[in-house]
């Protein structure tokens, strides 16, 4: 038998001996070395599909080397707001009738694409696509929300009603409305081609730092039936910094097994010109951000987050996700060095090493992005919004 597998059921059969011993232990996963057992490890890391991040993972997906471009080209406030690497991190919010929602890798002549469609029986019926978006915490010189979407619609009855609509709303995370409008409404037997939706967004309304639910409506209003598809290609919130910045995803973390407790820690910065940098966990399952790491001036504020649970989760999802925003002076070299550590029993932990390095360079250059799946996911039900 593995001598590996061997060590890991003494431990048991051993337990009440060893366990003065074992608590308190660290099991590090070293890059190419998986020491706790001879299985897959518990959770394991994922490239962010990002603009501007490029990732390096390690053997066993158990370390990162992470460059990020902070530039003052236009990014994304939303996350995967083109659908073209899944369905997360959109939740769907079902009505009555409108109560599919499925992300196609190719559809309609289009890449990545959102599909919500359903038959209408209730006069009038509604559904949602939601995501919570963090607002930049610096100056921006414009946001604007872009879409590209159509709406087909059959089955209405010559002198019937059908009337069939995509809206937007921006909401708070206490349910406070902070802004909304309607994409466009079309009337009756209705085949529309890809259309183009853009407007701006007014950045006073909102919050430097704070969370913030975006929401995109599909309402159905038909007597006495129709059947209609609301198809989305992309819908992202867009904006441009006035300094060297970046905002986003930079890692994913994945576990299919159980439960766990995890966190990170800041172990060293090393720097050329000042950056501001905040980092930290989220999902998108039983709470939503850990604490931050904070560095004001290449100097650490605080090292470690808090912990935060991620749990397995369904196809086309991540169990939660590394963030990082940044404010770097211009041409400035930024390197950390942290860990991610989750607990396995109480004072029992394994620990992950990640290195980030950012740069100040021309532009953010694309997303990195290979669509996961051949046939339609489901989105995910939402808990929010």
């Amino acid at each position: 038998m593995n001598s590996k597998i061997t060590s890991f059921l003494s431990l048991f059969i051993a337990l009440p001996i060893l366990i003065t011993v074992v608590l308190g232990s660290v099991f590090l996963y070293a890059p190419g070395n998986t020491i706790l057992s001879a299985s897959s490890p518990d959770i394991i890391f994922y490239g962010s599909t990002t603009s501007g991040v490029t990732t390096v993972l390690g053997a066993n997906r158990t370390s990162a080397n992470i460059t990020i471009k902070a530039s003052t080209s236009p990014f994304e406030i939303t996350t995967n707001g083109d659908f073209d690497s899944g369905p997360a991190p959109w939740t769907f919010n079902s009505g009555t009738d409108l109560n599919t929602a499925l992300w196609y890798p190719t559809l309609y002549g289009k890449t990545g694409v959102a599909f919500i469609n359903g038959s209408i029986t209730s006069i009038i019926d509604s559904a949602q696509l939601i995501q919570i978006i963090t607002w930049p915490s610096y100056p921006l010189a414009w946001a604007s929300i872009n879409m590209s979407y159509l709406i087909y619609s059959s089955g209405v009855p010559l002198f019937g009603l059908g009337v069939f609509s995509i809206g937007y709303s921006i909401y708070d995370m206490a349910n406070n409305l902070i802004t909304q409008g309607t994409v466009d409404a079309v009337s009756g037997n209705t085949n529309t081609s890809w259309k183009i939706f853009n407007t701006s967004l007014n950045t006073a309304l909102f919050t430097p730092g704070e969370n913030y639910y975006f929401i995109i409506e599909f309402t159905a209003v038909a007597l006495p039936y129709a059947y209609v598809e609301y198809v989305l290609d992309y819908s992202l919130i867009m904006a441009q910094p006035a300094s060297p910045y970046f905002l986003g995803p930079i890692l994913y973390l994945n576990t299919t097994i159980l439960s766990y407790n995890t966190s990170l820690i800041l172990n060293s910065i090393t720097s050329t010109g000042n950056a501001n940098i905040s980092i930290w966990l989220r999902n998108h399952t039983i709470s939503v951000d850990s604490s931050k790491i904070s560095i004001q001036n290449s100097v650490a504020i605080s090292s470690q987050t808090s912990e935060l649970i991620i749990a397995p989760v369904g196809l086309g999802y991540y169990s939660g996700d590394i963030w990082l925003e940044a404010l770097i002076d211009p041409a400035a070299t930024i390197t950390l060095d942290l860990t991610l550590k989750y607990r396995l029993y109480d004072n029992v932990y394994v620990e992950y090493p990640i290195r980030i390095t950012i740069i100040d360079p021309a532009d953010r250059g694309n997303r990195n992005y290979i669509p996961p799946f051949n046939n339609p996911v489901p989105f995910k039900p939402s808990n929010g919004g």
